[in-house]
């Protein structure tokens, strides 16, 4: 007997197209899910006066009515048995695994009060990595996330195990609020909830959850008040990126700065960051790994593959660039990386190991350049970025350059992201341009 508190779709079949040339029209099975219908044809045609709706069969004045209608009853069964089965299961019943069971392509997958969501979880950021859609970075930084997340689950659940399925948003706000107990900040909360979405989302994907649920998920996040500054007069308003740079007068005080200072660290580093603004904003993990090997000083230019986004790129080199190359050079501290940041025989394939060590060189790098930021009167954290920064804000306000050569210069993968990024500067920029460049005196009017 079946438990009378499931209600599986059941197949009808209907007509649909328009008759052909004696009058037959193809019958279809149908489902309705998520009150939408699924189709699939039988390729069977049928005169509509031979078919009884109401019994689903072909009526015996059709020919070969008997071996049709077998053909009709033996493809609806097989497809309500796999309904019901992947029901039954507690498995969700979507448009997508409709049409997989009427195409026949379906195949039978564990059940989401089955699965672990940890185990779960940590094969998909497996995936991603291995296939490089993420970093080893946000792949590492996932594995701590997912750890804080099963010890909420452990002390409150006193199960190591949750199931795919019993990912709800009550489940979710209890652990917000365990998260706020513990001392994390609204930040941390929020950084922490990311790859629980990513691995909700995914399974929603997969037809394993409810997208109301991956949405719900999605929409757990604190709203985040920023501080925002800009150049240090300027505030950026909410909602953009933070886009601390360097002003003409914090430059000269910088430089001033560098020629006093006897420190060989300190030196090195306010080198490293000024390398970094003429070299067109270059990363400090794309610093790091730069190698001679992909400096060209005859030719001015660094052919190299951007860590970031794998992409080669080729760096034009302006004198100032030039001028500190030449001086590094002569230094020979290294006969393969330029900065001597990394040794000579390090291995650029082991990512982990890159991640961790671009992550050590730039933690000494930030806390040495923000104690001279300090020093020389800089409103915020001096660190290798704001030469990224300060490169970017430059250029788009010296006329000439477009934005779609900064975009490419910085290494952005879209303009739109150099848009999104710089959008504050963008209105006087334009303005500039206008004024410079597209005014026309000689079509004016005298008066």
């Amino acid at each position: 007997m079946k438990d009378p508190a499931f209600v599986y779709p059941k197949g009808r079949f209907v007509f649909k197209g328009a008759a052909n040339k004696v009058g037959k029209r193809i019958l279809y099975l149908q489902y309705t899910v998520e009150q939408r219908p699924v189709f699939r044809t039988t390729g069977i045609p049928v005169s509509p006066s031979n078919w009884d709706s109401r019994k689903q069969i072909i009526r015996k004045s059709e020919p070969d009515a008997e071996k049709l209608n077998d053909l009709l009853h033996a493809r609806k069964c097989n497809s309500d048995l796999l309904v019901e089965r992947h029901c039954r299961e507690g498995n969700l019943l979507t448009i997508s695994t409709m049409k997989r069971i009427l195409e026949g392509t379906y195949e039978p997958r564990m059940p989401a009060t089955r699965i672990d969501f940890f185990q779960y979880a940590e094969n998909l950021y497996k995936m991603r990595y291995e296939s490089q859609d993420i970093s080893w970075k946000t792949y590492y930084g996932s594995q701590s996330m997912f750890r804080s997340f099963k010890k909420f689950c452990i002390e409150t659940r006193r199960d190591p195990v949750l199931p795919l399925g019993a990912i709800d948003v009550d489940l979710i706000n209890r652990y917000k609020r365990w998260c706020v107990e513990a001392g994390n900040q609204i930040q941390s909360i929020n950084k922490k909830l990311v790859p629980i979405s990513v691995t909700v989302k995914y399974a929603a994907d997969n037809d394993l959850l409810p997208r109301s649920i991956a949405a719900m998920v999605e929409g757990a996040y604190y709203p985040e008040k920023k501080k925002r500054y800009g150049s240090g007069e300027n505030p950026v308003p909410a909602g953009e990126e933070d886009v601390n740079y360097l002003t003409d007068e914090m430059m000269d005080r910088l430089l001033d700065f560098y020629g006093h200072v006897r420190r060989r660290d300190t030196r090195d580093y306010i080198e490293l960051f000024l390398f970094s603004f003429h070299a067109c904003g270059m990363r400090i993990s794309d610093l790091v790994t730069l190698e001679w090997g992909q400096v060209d000083l005859g030719r001015g230019v660094i052919v190299k593959e951007l860590v970031k986004t794998k992409t080669p790129i080729t760096v034009p080199l302006n004198e100032p660039a030039v001028k500190i190359l030449t001086h590094w050079k002569k230094r020979r501290l290294n006969r393969r990386f330029v900065f001597n940041l990394l040794p000579e025989d390090f291995s650029l394939k082991d990512d982990a190991a890159l991640s961790r060590a671009i992550d050590y060189k730039n933690r000494a790098i930030r806390t040495s350049l923000n104690a001279v930021g300090e020093k020389i009167g800089v409103p915020f954290k001096l660190g290798m970025h704001v030469a990224r920064h300060t490169f970017a804000v430059k250029a788009l306000n010296t006329s000439g350059i477009s934005i779609h050569m900064i975009s490419r210069l910085l290494g952005h993968s879209s303009v739109l992201v150099t848009e999104k990024v710089y959008a504050k500067f963008l209105t006087e920029t334009l303005t500039k341009e206008v004024r410079e460049k597209l005014s026309f005196p000689e079509y004016g009017i005298s008066y």
